[in-house]
Formats: structure tokens, sequence, C-alpha cells
């Protein structure tokens, strides 16, 4: 019944003189629509040109609701690269180097962990132990924890590896950073990132997911069990801050993609250093700053995951041909790691070649 619905529920908003032309891209789409896999919006530009923009499914299954274009989603892990650029900025006033010891930044910083760099964190090659892979944290999610509350889960545990020996994602060190930065800036992290990052570039529809707060138009996050669609888990996420505590919208992801590439937040060096390969991640890409990079015959990709209970992001930029692809759901098991890079592809073939 549920798959029915979402079939039934499905609102598609294309550019007619791109779908128009090629409709592999809906056809991709309707594929994992119809399977009952995916709602959610999708928008692909080519450069400042938006060329393709839908919506499928439901904000909200129990009311009807459709989701549109200006539908706010959590995103996960994709506000990993809001704290890279952050402490970027801060480094470019000179407040901090990506080389100081953490514990130059976090006084809370245990003996064991002197030898980690902030550079260390940004990568995910700290070794600290990452805070999700806690024996009990299906009920730690749950609760309203302090950022005290946060770091003594893991604080104290041993390193995994020597700090640069090798890649492990760590939300944890995330969380740290969190904490530099406000420790740095004097401002909250939501003061510091609203008036430094999000104000500046029109991101009008992004910021922490109080989901104590009234928010409009913000979707409702579900999880398949057993084929049927049921409501996601409740998770405090605002908590997380810059490591998963974000909701956007795909016009505001866009709008964050074109201002960190075209320099309108950062120097072209700081954001070279985002793009720059620093250890070896997973599927084939390495890990730069807040960003997954990938190179093979079809070019460059730099991309990103996020995932809280009930949501997914996916945003990949392909520098080259100037196209960024991105993909926001409320369904948690989508299979974003493979629509993605498939959706970077047909439009690849697409898009109209930089000046």
């Amino acid at each position: 019944m549920t798959r029915y619905l979402l079939c039934a529920l499905a609102l598609l908003i294309c550019s007619p003189s791109y779908a128009g032309d090629d409709p592999s891209l809906e056809q991709l789409l309707a594929e994992e629509v119809n399977a009952g896999v995916f709602m959610g919006n999708v928008l692909i530009a080519d450069g400042d040109e938006v060329i393709f923009e839908a919506s499928y499914g439901s904000a909200n299954l129990e009311w009807g609701i459709a989701n549109a274009s200006d539908t706010k989603f959590q995103i996960g892990s994709l506000a990993k690269q809001i704290n890279a650029a952050a402490i970027l900025l801060l480094k470019e006033r000179g407040l901090l180097d990506l080389d100081d010891p953490v514990k130059a930044h976090f006084p809370k910083a245990p003996p064991h962990w002197d030898r980690i760099t902030l550079r260390h964190l940004l990568t995910h090659t700290s070794g600290i132990v990452n805070i999700t892979a806690h024996s009990d944290i299906d009920r730690l999610v749950r609760l309203p924890l302090s950022q005290e509350e946060q770091f003594a889960l893991f604080i104290e545990e041993p390193l995994e590896f020597a700090p640069g020996e090798r890649w492990q994602y760590s939300n944890s060190g995330y969380l740290v950073l969190d904490a530099v930065i406000e420790n740095v800036s004097g401002e909250t992290w939501e003061e510091f990132t609203t008036s430094n990052i999000f104000a500046p570039l029109g991101m009008n529809d992004t910021g922490l997911d109080d989901l104590r707060r009234i928010l409009p138009k913000r979707a409702s996050g579900y999880s398949l069990s057993d084929g049927l669609l049921r409501n996601a888990e409740f998770e405090e996420v605002a908590i997380r801050k810059g490591a998963g505590g974000l909701y956007s919208t795909t016009h505001d992801l866009l709008k964050w993609q074109r201002g960190l590439f075209n320099g309108k937040l950062l120097s072209a060096a700081s954001v070279d250093e985002m793009m720059t390969p620093a250890a070896d991640a997973i599927r084939g890409s390495s890990y730069g700053l807040g960003f997954l990079i990938q190179d093979d015959d079809d070019g460059r990709l730099i991309w990103h995951r996020g995932s809280n209970n009930g949501f997914k992001g996916w945003v990949g930029y392909d520098p080259d041909a100037d196209i960024t692809v991105i993909i926001l759901t409320n369904i948690r098991d989508s299979q974003l790691l493979d629509l993605g890079p498939r959706l970077v592809q047909v439009s690849r073939a697409r898009a109209t070649p930089p000046n």
C-alpha cells in the first residue's frame, strides 16, 4: 500500500528544455520511486543554471503533503563541509592553523591526543574512536546530551591508531571541531556559521534542526521495515552541529556549492586545500577537508553523503564539467551512493562545456 501511495504522490517538476531532450534522468529516478525506496528532491545545475529539478513523494505521508522544491530535509554529514569551511575561515583570519595541535584550541584534550592536529580531525585520520560506534548509541541518540556529555563518551577512550596512520570516519572529530570553532571565534557555532556562511551566501533555509522549534516546510523522516514505510525513530539532531545537525534545501545547498567553488566564501587556496586528497577513504575516493574526492577516467568528482534516522543526502560536483547534483530524501533506506554517481554520469553527457 505504501509503495502505491508513494507513486501516487510523486510530483515531478523538470526543466522542459533538459528533460524533454533526454528522459534518462527521469527514468533513473522513476525506477527508484517505483521500487518504493525513494522520495525527496533532486536538483542538477550546469554552472549557476538549474537544468533539472524534481520533487517526489511526500513530505508527510500521514497528511498526504507532497515534497516541494522548498521542503527542508535533515542533511546529516553534509554539514561536515560547513565545519571544514568554518575552520578555514578562522585560518584565513590568522586565528588558527590546520597543523595546530588540537589541545591548543580545545583545552579538554587528554594527554593521549597530544599528537592530534586540526588537520587530522578534518581528514578523519586522528584515530579518535567514532562516537556512533558506542555500544549504547541507539539509546544515546535520543537524549538531549550537552556538548560535555557527548565528549565524555569518547574523550578518554584509547586511540584506534596513531594520528595520521590511516583513514577512519569519525563523527567524534567533527564534534570536537564544533568546540574549536566556538572557542576560537568566541561565538556559538550557530552564531558563527549563520553570520559568516549562511547569511553571506543567502542560505535562508539552512540551520540547526532543533526538533522543538516550529520549522515551516520541514519534512518528516521515514524508514523501511518489512517492505513498509514507517516513521523514523526520534533522534536529537541539533546537538551534532557541524557533525550532522543541519536542515537545508536543495536550493540552499546549490547556493553553498556555488558560493564555495566560486570564491564567495574562501580564497582559491583554501578551496584547493579542501579538495586536496589527504587519505584513501571509500568507494575509490580520497578524503580532503569535509569532502570526498574521486578521480577516474570520467573526470573528478567532489562529493559527500549524509544520513540521519529518516533522511539521507548526497551532493556531488564535477569541477571540469561544472555540474552539481544534489539529492535529499526523507527515506533513510534510499541508495544514494549508487544513484548520485549515476545522475552525475548522465548529467556530464548533457553539460555545456565550461568557458
